[in-house]
């Protein structure tokens, strides 16, 4: 019989690959290209993200973070700020230590969500920038899958088996506006991260359409909010 895995035992084993740029595209606009930038990235994992941006830039101050001691060997030996953490305990910076804190297919991965954003709050610095992408459990894929089919929308797992998503927590578009107010958070921007029906429509026009207009059946959101 297979045996459980705990979430550090899951995500050593993971591989990443370069960061989607589509999502990247949606980011961009956000972060501010006239200065030097220090920026956190919460799961991190092999610094895909900063390996993505720094393609456009190079005026970036790059730390991360990340539970998996694997990725977190790899984004240092390219010259990231890491550290090794468990981000769901807390973070191990100072208050108010970066310009933006950006946290990419975290969040549903961490039972205490409140306080997750908390923390992702206490460091980053006034007026400065939280970024967080999530799966949408009630994207337009899902409500097929659950209404018509009676199957469970693919965001969420039932066991923690090797090879499942790892998520625990779920969310809608109200959720995440009531989780993000709740926490002092105040979103500037949210819109959907991709489109994938009738077919594959990941980065043309008509899904950067629908992730504009109608987030709440996009795969997923992409949320820019600011400290207060």
């Amino acid at each position: 019989m297979e045996s459980h895995n705990n979430q550090k035992e899951t995500y050593n084993k993971r591989e990443f690959k370069a960061y989607k740029q589509h999502r990247l595209n949606k980011i961009k606009p956000y972060i501010p290209w006239d200065r030097k930038i220090k920026i956190l990235d919460v799961g991190c994992g092999d610094g895909s993200f900063f390996d993505s941006i720094l393609e456009y830039r190079t005026n970036l101050d790059c730390h991360g973070t990340d539970i998996s001691r694997k990725q977190c060997k790899i984004a240092t030996s390219k010259g990231y700020n890491i550290k090794q953490s468990d981000v769901s305990q807390g973070l191990d910076y100072q208050d108010n230590t970066f310009d933006i804190v950006i946290s990419t297919e975290v969040i549903e991965h961490i039972f205490n969500t409140d306080r997750f954003l908390t923390e992702l709050k206490r460091v980053v610095k006034p007026k400065g920038l939280v970024i967080i992408t999530t799966p949408n459990i009630a994207n337009l894929g899902n409500r097929i899958r659950l209404l018509l089919f009676g199957q469970r929308p693919s965001c969420i797992d039932f066991c923690s088996r090797q090879g499942t998503s790892g998520h625990i927590r779920a969310f809608d578009i109200y959720d995440m506006q009531e989780l993000f107010n709740n926490n002092g958070l105040k979103i500037i921007k949210l819109m959907g991260r991709e489109f994938y029906l009738p077919f594959k429509l990941t980065d043309s026009k008509v899904a950067n359409y629908i992730c504009k207009l109608m987030p709440n059946i996009c795969s997923g959101f992409i949320i820019i909010s600011q400290k207060e």
